[in-house]
């Protein structure tokens, strides 16, 4: 079962976690240079969206996508960049 389908949220202890889920499997973070790899790929996909983007973390960025909506959606630029 997934952990979310228990009601852990992430950013959890892993302590709170496994008191929802007690079959939770934990594994090691993979390492630094493949995360911030696959990080900066991340960014330059959100990139040809937008020229406004900050990147906040490794693993978070914000975006102002007003100017290249165009007749579009957010909701629809989302899904199309996921």
């Amino acid at each position: 079962m997934l952990a979310k389908k228990c009601g852990v949220k992430t950013g959890e202890t892993i302590y709170q976690a496994r008191k929802k889920c007690p079959n939770l499997k934990v594994y090691p973070g993979c390492e630094y240079r493949i995360y911030r790899e696959y990080s900066n790929k991340l960014y330059n996909i959100l990139s040809e969206y937008t020229y406004k983007i900050e990147r906040f973390s490794i693993d978070e960025c914000f975006m102002d996508m007003t100017e290249f909506l165009a007749k579009d959606t957010l909701l629809n630029k989302a899904k199309e960049i996921r």
